[in-house]
């Protein structure tokens, strides 16, 4: 798994920033900077849910178009010739 070291959320509203070396973390509200999280266990679980799950909906992206050529290669060979 790949951790970014900040997460976007609510369409960019908030920025969740976490430094993986100090355990610091903060979050900035319309690039502000508006909550100190650290010490926020909670935060840390919530941001590597996030990542997990971004990472699992690019696969999910990646096979979706992935069956989807297979179906229509599969349409083409049956169509008579």
């Amino acid at each position: 798994m790949t951790y970014p070291t900040r997460i976007d959320v609510c369409d960019g509203k908030y920025t969740i920033i976490y430094d993986f070396e100090t355990g610091q973390s903060e979050c900035l509200r319309y690039g502000e900077k508006w909550r100190d999280l650290c010490g926020d266990k909670m935060v840390l679980a919530m941001f590597d849910t996030i990542v997990e799950l971004r990472e699992r909906a690019a696969e999910v992206e990646g096979l979706k178009d992935y069956i989807i050529k297979a179906l229509i290669n599969m349409i083409n060979l049956e169509e008579p010739q």
